[in-house]
């Protein structure tokens, strides 16, 4: 005589998917919630190598530049102050009366964005917003911006807060001087 054989699933079977399954959710669940918080880490790097860049590049090319940081845009560029117009050698200065005691005004932009990749500017990872920009003079919370390095590269500390709604966020602290951009993780 035949056995007759169930279709059902024996309780080891259901057993052994049930592990694979909880093993898969314990491995895939907490780098879900790592997704947004990775964004904000990666927006807060780029931020703080493009502060980095334009110092940098303000100390090799001689002119000062800045950063400029729009809120409602959550993006930021690099801008740069152009090189001055030669003063002109036509300048009679024996047929002045009185020499004047200030300095000749230069025509042009006071600041323009950098031509080529550096110039488009960046947009913050999806998510990812600016909060404040805090220095000893001032605290900004929206509009524009900006983050000003002078041609030997120092600047005025400041520091910048991005977040990703409630869940974390991430400080950008420049210094004064020619050191690094630090970037530190606040996780709520």
């Amino acid at each position: 005589m035949r056995a007759r054989r169930s279709r059902a699933f024996t309780l080891i079977e259901i057993l052994a998917v049930i592990l694979i399954f909880a093993l898969i959710a314990g491995v895939m669940l907490p780098r879900l919630g790592l997704v947004g918080t990775q964004a904000l880490r990666d927006s807060g790097a780029a931020l703080a190598a493009t502060l980095d860049f334009a110092r940098e590049r303000g100390q090799a090319t001689g002119r000062a530049h800045r950063v400029v940081i729009d809120f409602a845009g959550a993006s930021f560029w690099i801008e740069e102050r152009p090189p001055r117009p030669p003063l002109d050698p036509t300048l009679a200065w024996a047929e002045l009366d009185e020499l004047p005691l200030v300095a000749p005004r230069s025509e042009g932009p006071e600041f323009v964005r950098l031509p080529g990749e550096a110039g488009p500017g960046q947009r913050l990872d999806s998510g990812c917003s600016f909060v404040s920009i805090e220095s000893e003079r001032e605290s900004l919370t929206d509009g524009l911006g900006a983050i000003a390095f002078e041609p030997d590269g120092s600047a005025a500390a400041a520091t910048i807060r991005l977040a990703r709604g409630e869940e974390a966020s991430v400080t950008v602290e420049v210094a004064p001087f020619a050191d690094p951009t630090l970037v530190s993780f606040d996780a709520p």
